[in-house]
């Protein structure tokens, strides 16, 4: 074999038997672009479940948030609805005072019913077929000069007897002055009360507080059986606890409390709390 043949030969084989290097330029190129669309979506996703966690970690912190705000504005709301509920199971009535009545300031064209007396003697009252004593009662009623204060107001030194409830003006005068502080001992039951102002009466802040007296037989029907319009029998005694010669009455307090929470500076933002009490006292048609 001649030697050009011989080294064309070679030149061939060697062709046929070279071992890879590598992939090609090309094909190195793709698997690169790949793999960065890889990591674009894996971050994609890390961000997304970032987020997420963000996201639950600020709810969580925000329900926290609220439930201990609930909590505090629960302990305030529980102080005051016991101390009030206690002593209308425990006060003194009779024919010619029902125990506790709500009275209700105007103004404007609305009514507030957001004073309530109770009441309660410490021990026997001075004069049990008559009116209770200023000393003998409790008053509950918003601050006017702090109005996000409920007051638990008594009148220790004045044993002068309270006016008779159909004379609304004076019990109005005499309790606007002893909310006030003329002459009364003042406790601050709570001091969150949620403030507003009257709708026919801008500027005018008021604690958000709201009392309610319900009789029953009602004042109504009571009146109706004094002027001879109603037998003492058709008279809606409850549980039909009555007879020929006596009679129990109930009377049912109800209260309604706004209490703010504790951080807020929202006006209108409050927790409602509800709250009740019964006290039922024997009565005579004689």
């Amino acid at each position: 074999m001649t030697q050009d043949k011989l080294l064309h030969a070679t030149h061939c084989q060697q062709r046929r038997i070279r071992p890879s290097s590598g992939p090609p330029r090309r094909a190195r190129q793709r698997r690169l672009g790949v793999t960065l669309v890889e990591l674009l979506i894996a971050s994609t996703v890390m961000a997304l479940i970032i987020g997420a966690l963000a996201t639950m970690a600020t709810g969580l912190r925000t329900q926290q948030e609220c439930s201990q705000q609930y909590t505090l504005a629960m302990m305030h709301a529980r102080t005051a609805l016991s101390r009030i509920e206690q002593n209308c199971r425990a006060a003194y009535a009779n024919a010619k005072f029902p125990g506790f009545v709500a009275f209700a300031e105007l103004v404007g064209t609305d009514s507030y019913p957001d004073c309530l007396v109770i009441w309660r003697p410490q021990g026997n009252p001075a004069k049990p077929t008559g009116l209770p004593l200023w000393n003998e009662v409790v008053i509950y009623g918003w601050n006017p000069n702090k109005p996000n204060e409920l007051l638990e107001i008594r009148v220790p030194n004045d044993s002068s007897p309270v006016p008779d409830l159909t004379q609304v003006s004076a019990w109005l005068s005499r309790l606007a002055a002893l909310r006030a502080g003329t002459g009364s001992s003042r406790v601050v039951v709570t001091d969150r009360l949620r403030v507003a102002q009257p709708r026919s009466a801008p500027g005018n802040l008021r604690g958000v507080i709201r009392f309610e007296a319900v009789l029953q037989p009602s004042d109504t029907q009571w009146t109706s059986w004094k002027a001879g319009q109603l037998a003492w029998t058709d008279m809606s005694w409850p549980r039909d606890l009555y007879g020929l010669s006596y009679g129990v009455r109930q009377n049912l307090c109800r209260v309604e409390l706004q209490i703010r929470p504790a951080g807020s500076d929202d006006p209108q933002s409050a927790f409602v709390f509800f709250g009740s009490a019964y006290l039922y006292y024997p009565v005579s048609p004689q």
